[in-house]
């Protein structure tokens, strides 16, 4: 349900799709989505909730609304099929999903979204074996502030760290104590 875009200075409910349990969705014809067509719906406690929570133009509520009897007869033909007024829905394709199968994946399936987590770590796996390769080919003297200034030696290190690609705070002070380490087999400038 949702306010109607059409009216100026008045808010008008409008019921815009009617989902199924197995997850299908079927849209009102646009002349038959005004709340005013659909008055046992209205006498639900859900709509009396969902009209107090819609205050300002074209906000969006789905909620789901048990059918009982008088609202079957209005929206379920004695087929099953979903209609209003005679009129049979056209099922949407952009099907939402029923609260108890809801997810928070954002509509990737888990195993899609576990081969990209495992694919995640296996690359910060690799990461992290790269970095003593990296240390070594970094190109810096070691600091002592007989022969330079912190600030020179810091200059250095970012442009090594530029070279390198190393963009993240966290990742230069991992090559910065690795190199550290690694400095007496690193070339020296």
């Amino acid at each position: 349900m949702k306010g109607k875009k059409g009216e100026k200075r008045t808010n008008t409910l409008c019921l815009t799709s009617i989902g199924t349990l197995e997850g299908e969705t079927f849209a009102l014809p646009e002349d038959f989505q005004d709340i005013n067509f659909h008055t046992e719906l209205a006498k639900t406690d859900t709509f009396r909730k969902v009209k107090k929570s819609i205050t300002k133009r074209h906000q969006k509520r789905n909620v789901w609304i048990v059918l009982n009897e008088p609202l079957k007869e209005v929206y379920v033909d004695d087929s099953g099929n979903i209609q209003f007024a005679d009129f049979l829905l056209e099922k949407k394709f952009e099907d939402p999903q029923p609260p108890e199968q809801a997810s928070t994946t954002g509509g990737i399936s888990k195993e899609d979204l576990q081969t990209i987590l495992e694919k995640f770590f296996a690359t910060e796996r690799n990461q992290k074996k790269n970095l003593n390769k990296l240390a070594e080919k970094f190109v810096l003297d070691k600091f002592n502030n007989k022969t330079n200034n912190a600030t020179q030696w810091m200059e250095f290190f970012e442009n090594e760290c530029k070279r390198w690609n190393l963009q993240k705070d966290e990742k230069k002070i991992d090559y910065f104590w690795k190199a550290q380490v690694q400095i007496g087999t690193a070339q020296c400038l």
